[in-house]
Parts: C-alpha cells; sequence; structure tokens
C-alpha cells in the first residue's frame, strides 16, 4: 500500500459544512451538518455485497450532525478535472449522526445507490463537491489514496473525524472504530 493523503479544504470542524455555513468564532457551532466522506473500499473481494449480489467498490458518508442531510446539489467525483463528474440524487439522505452507502459499479442506478464509476485499486482521488456561489466548484471533502488491499478499507477513525486508516475491519454503514 501506498500513501494516504487528506486534504482538508477548510479547518476542520466536525459538525460544519466547510462552506460560509459555520460561525465558530460568534457562534461555537454550526449553522449546517457536514457531509464527509466517511469510509471507502477500492478493492472489495469478499467483505460486502450490494443488493444484486456484487462486490463492488464502496464509498460511506457520515453525518455527524443531529439533522438528516440530503445529497441533493452535491456531487462525487474520482477525477480531480472533473469534480462535479456525478450529481448526486436529492432523495438520497444520510440520516442524523448516521451513515449513507454508495455503490461504486460503474452505471449510475438512484434505487441501488449506485454511481457511475468504480474506486481505482491502484490508487486515486475521491472528492465531495457543490457548486459555489460564484459558479465555481467548492470541494468540500477530499481524500487521495495509493494502492489498496483487497477486502482492506481506508476509513475516518474515530468516525466523522479528521484521521485515516486503513482497515482490515471494515464498517460499511456502521461507525468506525
Amino acid at each position: 500500500m501506498e500513501s494516504l493523503d487528506y486534504i482538508a479544504p477548510r479547518p476542520f470542524r466536525p459538525g460544519c459544512r466547510p462552506m460560509l455555513s459555520c460561525l465558530p468564532i460568534l457562534l461555537g457551532a454550526c449553522a449546517t451538518p457536514t457531509l464527509l466522506i466517511n469510509e471507502f473500499m477500492a478493492d472489495n473481494v469478499s467483505t460486502v455485497a450490494n443488493t444484486r449480489g456484487e462486490y463492488a467498490d464502496w464509498i460511506e458518508f457520515c453525518n455527524p450532525g443531529a439533522e438528516p442531510v440530503s445529497l441533493g446539489g452535491h456531487f462525487l467525483s474520482d477525477s480531480l478535472e472533473d469534480p462535479l463528474r456525478f450529481a448526486l440524487p436529492a432523495s438520497w439522505q444520510v440520516p442524523a449522526e448516521g451513515h449513507l452507502l454508495l455503490w461504486a459499479v460503474g452505471a449510475a442506478d438512484e434505487e441501488a445507490f449506485s454511481v457511475p464509476f468504480r474506486i481505482s485499486a491502484s490508487g486515486e482521488s475521491l472528492l465531495l463537491a457543490a457548486e459555489a456561489e460564484d459558479g465555481g466548484v467548492e470541494i468540500l471533502d477530499q481524500v487521495r489514496f495509493g494502492a489498496q488491499d483487497p477486502d482492506t478499507s481506508v476509513a475516518r477513525s474515530p468516525d466523522c473525524q479528521p484521521t485515516w486508516i486503513r482497515s482490515e475491519s471494515p464498517s460499511p454503514g456502521l461507525p468506525n472504530p
């Protein structure tokens, strides 16, 4: 396995969406919950199967906030050149203090929670983005990683926090230790 880099687009503050919604100096809290890439697996041989029985790559989001977060208005990508690659459906929601598992099978399917790309086991980046108010792109969360071992995830530890680890005990859809 090679390197793993977490690129924090703004200073990390659990419970804050890294845009203009957090006023920690004035309020000490945040106006909207955060949506984070929390765990992923790029070489799922036998860890967890999707609803079709496929052992596909997967990406887990976490929401440490007290309110559910709709994925509408957010984009997921594995390309630094195309951060708005896949518009996440507004019907997909991450529950309050919860998780949502997406399948990277190479074809978008709203009912199956599938995205139109796979994660490269040889390494790449995952990005969560939104369109900025000025028409640009706001990178909300990003992780760059090297080669991945089979059935080993990369996860925030503890759950929804800034530190990333390689885990031989993946926890898709559940809190990370």
